[in-house]
């Protein structure tokens, strides 16, 4: 697997995890997350390709956004969202 390829797997996974982030995700659950989602692009890189990995799996906000509905806790504050409203309001 060229550099460039792994740099494409790597790119999907932290855009995955700072989905899972922003749905409220713990963090012991994403990275769980993050590595069986590492794991799997590797193994069909190695069958086809990582562009059709890729592919195979969507957008990683989309596949966040259903990994999170099976494992988010809703008591967990979201620190992400709160970080970035704080941001906004800052600007503004």
């Amino acid at each position: 697997m060229s550099v460039l390829d792994r740099v494409r797997i790597e790119t999907a996974v932290q855009r995955y995890d700072l989905a899972l982030d922003l749905y409220g995700v713990a963090g012991p659950a994403r990275r769980g997350l993050r590595r069986e989602l590492r794991t799997n692009l590797r193994e069909a890189a190695g069958d086809g390709g990582v562009r059709p990995a890729l592919a195979a799996i969507g957008s990683p906000e989309q596949l966040a956004r259903e990994s999170a509905e099976a494992v988010s806790n809703p008591t967990r504050p979201a620190w992400s969202q709160g970080l970035a409203w704080a941001l906004v309001a800052v600007f503004l």
